[in-house]
């Protein structure tokens, strides 16, 4: 048996949110709850609430019993675990009074800029030192200082997939259905005969549908460091820090020619606009051949789970680590923590206590799960994904590699994603994040101008030959150009001070 996993739909409400970010933070109260004194902290044992994205739990509060038995030892604090299931409830933490004791948060990239700006985290960069020893151990120097934002660390990564490379994932009996040689596809022109092969012969399977969003995002995916929304990107991921206009680029007009020329070939779907459906919905409807992906170890098992169906992912690029990836999960401790010292010693834990990692990443052992041989897992008899009372999504929260692994995925599957991570490139603006406050007016504008106008194009649905100028002169118009600009003056100065403090804990040469 093989563990279903929740549909993580974390960045997707992140995303929704950004409107909150663009609309300003003057609604946030910068105030912050007056902690705990001393003796208060001494006096009893302390409750830290942990707020996090899931979907209901008939099993929660058992969990969180057994992590409170540990953690009472261990610190001296018991748990509560605050699941939050929307973006409503998301918007409401983000603006909650200064009584609402929140400790630990989980945060998107969208949602970390908004609750910065709004002076809602606390810096770790003392609570690390001092009560996160385990949490600097396991993610290092190099991925903590790329979350260093304006001198401080306001929150931490979870250890999972730090890095992603990019491909494509179609399904593997049609692949050997057709004898398709998978040796002659090294690269996105040589999918079209693939698709071609598909159209013609399996009527009611579209060849090619999105994975999130459009189908340009897959084609170019891996060559570029998007610099968290694309609006000015570094080709390469280097580029000597010069940030070019993706939307006005030669690259991208030949790009969009050929995303039309498939669209009229039939191997993308008409109505590809109005697809709600995700690409592994579509494929596990028996009405999809391939998607584009990012990619990582394990991940045509993963993929074969949420389809239905055998799947085969062939890279078109290298493993590269950015801050959007970097970002994509981060813990943060709350200004209205009452301790946040009990708050970061719990988060040490989530990084080392293996016990801890496994009641909140499987439930509890001998009733969610059993161990079927070392470090593997599976549900005990009666219990399958869709009446266990307890399932969460491990990633997005503390040390994943101490986790134990499914029956089904690969048993070295934390030393692949351990390799994967740490042969990964880095991009040159790893830990950079756009400050778009000075540009705010500009940004919402040329933000509801990509929204007209990306879908259909970088779907093919309109022809490039008839909306690209059109599309090119409303951002001009919009203020894309400033956008950049600001974006290209934060990124050196950012490198600057970088190479500044670089230079000063090395020392001068002698």
């Amino acid at each position: 048996m093989r563990k279903k996993r929740i549909h993580f739909s974390f960045q997707a409400m992140c995303f929704l949110i950004v409107t909150l970010q663009l609309v300003g933070c003057s609604s946030i109260s910068p105030q912050k709850a007056a902690p705990l004194n001393a003796a208060q902290k001494e006096s009893s044992t302390y409750e830290i609430t942990l707020y996090y994205y899931t979907s209901t739990q008939r099993d929660l509060s058992e969990v969180e019993k057994e992590i409170s038995k540990i953690t009472k030892e261990r610190i001296d604090a018991t748990v509560k675990l605050m699941p939050y299931m929307s973006s409503v409830e998301l918007k409401r933490l983000m603006v909650a009074p200064n009584h609402k004791q929140i400790d630990l948060m989980l945060a998107g990239s969208s949602t970390l800029n908004a609750l910065i700006e709004g002076d809602q985290l606390i810096p770790l960069n003392h609570l690390l030192a001092t009560q996160g020893k385990d949490i600097q151990k396991v993610l290092g120097s190099d991925i903590l200082d790329s979350v260093n934002r304006m001198g401080g660390i306001y929150g931490v990564p979870s250890m999972r997939d730090l890095a992603t490379n990019y491909g494509i994932v179609m399904r593997k009996d049609l692949i050997d259905k057709y004898k398709i040689n998978l040796a002659q596809m090294n690269k996105v022109t040589d999918l079209p005969s693939v698709f071609q092969t598909i159209q013609e012969n399996e009527p009611g399977i579209t060849p090619l549908v999105p994975y999130k969003g459009t189908i340009y995002g897959g084609i170019r995916s891996g060559t570029y460091d998007e610099l968290d929304d694309s609006i000015g990107i570094l080709p390469g991921y280097d580029n000597e820090f010069q940030i070019v206009n993706l939307y006005d680029s030669e690259q991208y007009a030949k790009d969009l020619d050929m995303i039309r020329n498939w669209y009229l070939s039939g191997y993308i779907d008409k109505d590809v606009v109005f697809t709600r459906d995700s690409a592994a919905e579509l494929v596990r409807a028996g009405k999809a051949f391939a998607y584009f992906s990012p990619l990582k170890p394990n991940v045509e098992k993963q993929e074969a789970r949420l389809t239905g169906y055998p799947m085969i992912a062939v890279p078109f690029t290298s493993p590269v680590m950015t801050t959007k990836q970097l970002n994509t999960s981060i813990m943060t401790i709350h200004k209205n923590s009452l301790n946040p010292e009990k708050a970061m010693s719990f988060l040490n834990l989530l990084y080392s206590d293996e016990r801890i990692v496994n009641l909140l990443d499987n439930g509890i052992e001998g009733k969610h799960y059993v161990q079927v041989a070392p470090y593997i897992i599976d549900y005990p008899a009666g219990i399958n994904a869709s009446n266990t009372g307890y399932s969460y999504n491990s990633w997005g929260i503390g040390n994943q590699f101490i986790s134990r692994i499914w029956n089904g995925d690969d048993s070295d599957l934390w030393l692949k994603m351990d390799a994967f991570n740490k042969h990964a490139h880095m991009s040159k603006a790893l830990g950079f994040t756009f400050d778009w406050v000075p540009v705010k007016a500009e940004y919402a504008a040329v933000k509801s101008i990509l929204s007209q106008y990306v879908m259909a194009l970088e779907t093919g649905t309109y022809d490039p030959k008839e909306k690209l100028s059109e599309f090119r002169l409303r951002l001009k118009s919009a203020g894309i150009d400033r956008i950049i600009a600001e974006k290209q003056q934060q990124l050196l100065l950012w490198n600057q001070n970088k190479q500044y403090h670089a230079n000063m804990v090395e020392g001068p040469d002698e």
